[in-house]
């Protein structure tokens, strides 16, 4: 028996459950469960089940494919009795370079320049016997990429029934496609969206990112999900595939990719700059845009589509909100660079006594009344200011006031057209500290963001000393599963100040 969704069953009977695993998804769950309840591969397919599921064998880290999980402890201890035993034999395709002569069993699938995808097979040992015996032959396996090592088969007897048994993944997960210079959009969507499965299992999460560039197999292409809408970016420079390719990869998008109706298309120039987003969908039904509203953990918020690349929320600080939530009771918030006001929201519903939002921007705080209306939030603990944020900051201390939580979320570059001036993280981030630690209260925690390529975890480190006082780094999160093996997004640090 096989059933389709974000983590397809490959084979399900009363003892054993067998899923496609997709790259770069963990077995366990590696984030705090706050943050994260479904961020490991066990706790997805348990959520698909309704009943818990264990592992059955631990063949090796960093392979994409089959995993076989037992529907009770004690079918988990046939399945490692039958492995360590050697009664299964596990087909492997792994993407090599340098490959020499094969060894005994081992096929050259493809080859392209260096790069070759190879079939083999074993049934003693581990992962690491697939790697010694291709170490063997001079070659050795792409581990950094999406398709470097995938269990494609199992067969032999059954651990629990000993009856003959075999189970197969669907595709390669396009890796023969990609080597050759072709892309098989239904494999590449289905690895993708089976990665993000966590996000959207809760039922009141449909905005996340489904395609991530290099980190799914597809260069200069970017996809989110904003409800109904998949937003598909194609990077100039990056993206090397027809304009026909990419409306196969937005039909993909709406027959794999579930709760999406509509793939709009917007190309993006090589200094970063997004073009208008085409009227037109690439794929799927016309949508009315004006009234989009997405919901992320039950909350909702309004979205634009023509916007740029974040049309009103954006995805990769889906832990950060859901941090802000938790520890808003009671405590004076204060959200600078805020935007659509994302984190106002979080913070009002999770008990904040007063949310100060500050943007030099009126139409975002607008856009913020609009999101704080439509979750049902008390207006009257809701405080919006128009202003520069270290100026604000800066009247704040003078007329003493002070808050228990501060976000600073700065952008790279801004302008506040009003004054006549610019704001760059990287000449203003000492100031813009030491402003807003001026009014933090002893005990009080702050939110340090930044999307800014060159800076790293040290340097946001070594700007906090600007505060002038005491801190303790409580936190420095990974990024969302669905921003996983995705470069140049935001780094964050959570710190106490004394």
């Amino acid at each position: 028996m096989e059933r389709g969704g974000p983590v397809p069953v490959r084979y399900i009977d009363e003892h054993l459950v067998v899923v496609e695993r997709p790259s770069s998804v963990p077995l366990r769950n590696p984030y705090p469960i706050e943050d994260e309840p479904l961020g490991g591969l066990l706790d997805t397919v348990a959520c698909v089940l309704g009943e818990p599921v264990f592992e059955g064998v631990r063949l090796g880290q960093g392979a994409s494919g089959l995993v076989v999980l037992g529907r009770s402890q004690e079918a988990a201890r046939a399945i490692k009795r039958a492995a360590g035993q050697g009664e299964l034999r596990w087909g492997v395709l792994a993407l090599v370079e340098g490959a020499g002569r094969l060894g005994e069993g081992m096929r050259t699938v493809a080859r392209v320049g260096a790069r070759s995808l190879v079939e083999l097979a074993f049934s003693q040992g581990s992962l690491k016997t697939v790697r010694k015996a291709l170490r063997a032959t001079g070659a050795s396996i792409v581990e950094d990429h999406p398709h470097g090592l995938r269990l494609m088969s199992v067969e032999g007897r059954h651990p629990v029934t000993s009856q003959p048994w075999s189970v197969s993944c669907r595709h390669d997960g396009g890796a023969r496609d990609l080597l050759e210079g072709r892309l098989n959009t239904v494999a590449l969507v289905q690895e993708a969206f089976g990665r993000r499965a966590a996000c959207a299992l809760d039922g009141e999460t449909d905005c996340f990112r489904v395609i991530g560039e290099d980190a799914d197999g597809l260069p200069g292409v970017v996809v989110d999900r904003f409800g109904p809408v998949a937003l598909l970016h194609l990077r100039e420079g990056l993206y090397q595939g027809t304009r026909a390719e990419a409306k196969a990869l937005a039909q993909a998008l709406v027959d794999e990719v579930d709760g999406v109706q509509s793939v709009f298309l917007r190309r993006v120039a090589k200094g970063g700059k997004a073009e208008a987003l085409e009227e037109t969908p690439l794929a799927g039904e016309p949508i009315e845009s004006d009234a989009l509203v997405v919901r992320e953990r039950g909350l909702k918020y309004r979205i634009e589509l023509h916007h740029g690349m974040s049309p009103g929320i954006f995805l990769d600080q889906r832990h950060n909100r859901a941090r802000v939530r938790r520890m808003s009771r009671g405590k004076r918030v204060l959200n600078t660079f805020a935007h659509t006001c994302g984190f106002s929201v979080v913070a009002g519903e999770g008990g904040a006594s007063e949310v100060v939002s500050v943007d030099v921007l009126r139409r975002y705080l607008d856009w913020g009344r609009d999101n704080v209306a439509l979750n049902g939030l008390d207006a009257d603990k809701q405080i919006f200011i128009a202003s520069d944020t270290i100026d604000y900051c800066r009247r704040a201390a003078r007329q003493g006031r002070r808050f228990d939580v501060i976000i600073l979320d700065p952008p790279t570059f801004g302008r506040d057209k009003r004054k006549r001036r610019t704001f760059s993280v990287v000449r203003d981030l000492g100031p813009l500290i030491k402003a807003s630690v001026d009014i933090l209260n002893p005990g009080g925690h702050l939110m340090l963001c930044t999307n800014h390529r060159a800076s790293s975890m040290k340097d946001l480190r070594g700007a906090l000393r600007a505060g002038g006082r005491p801190f303790e780094i409580t936190l420095e999160p990974l990024l969302p599963p669905d921003y996983v093996g995705q470069k140049g997004f935001t780094k964050t640090l959570w710190a106490r100040f004394e």
